[in-house]
């Protein structure tokens, strides 16, 4: 999973035993998509001289997956696990719109912890733009600026060469630069009604 975009890199067929394998050189941390015929997915982080075991049920595999050998294809799995029962949540509120804001803001809290306990793990990259629906992203790149940072600094000191780290030092960019438009709006609205009629020929 590049930045910006998906690829295909292997296939494998399982055997008779319901096994298979992939070997990938990799120098950084990088975000994969295990995707199998039924189209059901699991996402991984997968790091140099890693060796990960995945083991589960082909239904409904996202659910029914475990992953021994990469503490960070678990915090996924975490993250994976909380935002789906928020959107399962959410989803039921819908009727009772005043509940709706409590189980989004239980979302972020969780987001928001898990970011600062596992700030040194690439997954922390993945929480910050996890959304509840095509609309709606649980983090707010204005409100949780901070939590932007703390991972961009971790990302910068531990994988500068990452793809992942130039992406997130890039978004740091833009935010500064529309919180900077803001102001200097702001400063604008207020400085109009206070300047003088000015009558020239």
């Amino acid at each position: 999973i590049d930045v910006s975009s998906r690829k295909t890199i292997d296939s494998t067929k399982i055997n008779k035993n319901g096994e298979f394998k992939f070997k990938l050189n990799i120098e950084l941390p990088t975000f994969y998509s295990l995707r199998f015929s039924n189209n059901e997915q699991v996402t991984l982080i997968a790091s140099p001289d890693e060796v990960l075991e995945i083991s589960g049920t082909l239904n409904d595999i996202k659910n029914n997956y475990w992953v021994d050998g990469s503490e960070n294809s678990l915090w996924i799995k975490l993250l994976n696990f909380q935002i789906t029962r928020t959107i399962t949540l959410t989803d039921s509120l819908k009727r009772s719109y005043q509940a709706l804001p409590q189980g989004i803001n239980k979302q972020i809290s969780f987001t928001r912890d898990f970011i600062i306990k596992h700030a040194t793990s690439p997954a922390s990259y993945y929480a910050l733009y996890q959304k509840i629906d095509d609309n709606i992203g649980v983090m707010d790149e204005f409100e949780d600026l901070h939590y932007f940072k703390v991972v961009a600094s971790s990302l910068t000191a531990l994988y500068p060469e990452s793809q992942y780290t130039k992406a997130i030092m890039n978004h740091l960019k833009q935010i500064s630069q529309a919180i900077r438009n803001q102001q200097l709006a702001a400063v604008i609205n207020n400085t109009e009604g206070s300047l003088p009629d000015i009558n020239l020929p």
